[in-house]
């Protein structure tokens, strides 16, 4: 049985790297999103930290195309952020869209507690790996 920490860091992934990507009214191009998030797990393998779960596909990122990183980035969690209504995307418009309703409620703090949060959890998450 996997613990809750063994279920990767897709999640706080995509969220830092659509924070970082994002526009004043919460939009970011997904070519943009998919590229901070393909360099999310680079510099945590350049770093020698546990990149992911060795049985998620990213742990391997260094060989996926940037399409492929595209694909388990939608496949995952941006459906679920989807399926919650935090986050807008279709594929035929390639941009990536915060609920604008609950963006024009957040401030610049809230904004970088969520970072940091998140941040935060990605560490909790991998040292979870030890225990899988």
């Amino acid at each position: 049985m996997y613990s809750y920490g063994c279920g990767g860091l897709y999640k706080p992934a995509l969220i830092l790297s659509f924070l970082g990507a994002a526009n004043r009214q919460g939009r970011a191009r997904i070519h943009d999103v998919v590229s901070r998030f393909r360099a999310f797990y680079q510099e945590r393998a350049n770093s020698d930290l546990a990149v992911e779960s060795p049985r998620m596909r990213m742990s391997r990122v260094s060989e996926l195309t940037d399409a492929e990183v595209e694909a388990v980035m939608v496949a995952m969690p941006l459906r679920k952020f989807q399926q919650r209504r935090y986050l807008d995307y279709s594929r035929d418009v390639a941009w990536i869209q915060f609920n604008p309703d609950r963006w024009k409620q957040l401030t610049t703090d809230d904004l970088d507690h969520i970072a940091c949060s998140v941040s935060e959890a990605s560490i909790s998450i991998t040292s979870g790996w030890l225990t899988c």
